[in-house]
């Protein structure tokens, strides 16, 4: 099964940018997924209201060609009735910190490969390549050429933001050029 994952880093407002012009100019219709305290789905009913949600109640968004099934109890369920879904996982901005992001697709759905393929290249298009992964504890760095940012992650790093994974203790530099 063809499967699309891409780390990112993004002020959380770009990533709500990106999902909504997604939607529009795919036609695709946004679910908005709450894991805690309970499981809640939202589908919107106009991509306009992606605007509203508060990143602090979620930070998880589905998007699907065709309408999907909420009838759900839980994720699992969910993602079971409502297979092929292109998943944006938002990264928090909180104490002066940028945590990474993921757009994830899986499907053996031509119609929704197609599209995901297509949604995939703009979101290459718009954003930047290449950062450099450190381990705090010795100073090791990796090149990591496939990670993706916003202009606006790369101006928060530049103001002093510091950029981190989802899990674990390194940070990233965004610079696709030599570091010292």
């Amino acid at each position: 099964m063809p499967k699309n994952n891409v780390q990112f880093h993004a002020n959380p407002t770009e990533t709500i940018s990106l999902i909504k012009d997604f939607a529009k100019e795919y036609n695709l219709h946004i679910v908005i997924i709450e894991l805690y305290p309970s499981f809640i789905v939202n589908l919107l009913n106009d991509v306009g209201d992606i605007e509203n949600v508060s990143i602090c109640l979620t930070n998880r968004f589905c998007l699907y060609i065709n309408k999907p099934d909420t009838t759900a109890n839980s994720y699992l369920d969910f993602l079971d009735r409502n297979p092929d879904c292109l998943s944006v996982t938002v990264g928090k901005f909180t104490d002066n910190q940028l945590e990474e992001s993921l757009l994830a697709t899986q499907t053996e759905d031509s119609e929704y490969l197609k599209i995901w393929k297509k949604v995939l290249k703009k979101f290459t298009s718009v954003t930047l390549s290449g950062a450099w992964v450190v381990n705090p504890n010795n100073g090791t760095k990796v090149f990591y050429k496939q990670h993706r940012y916003t202009e606006g992650a790369k101006k928060l790093f530049d103001d002093g933001v510091k950029i981190i994974p989802v899990a674990g203790w390194n940070y990233y530099i965004l610079s696709s050029g030599l570091i010292v």
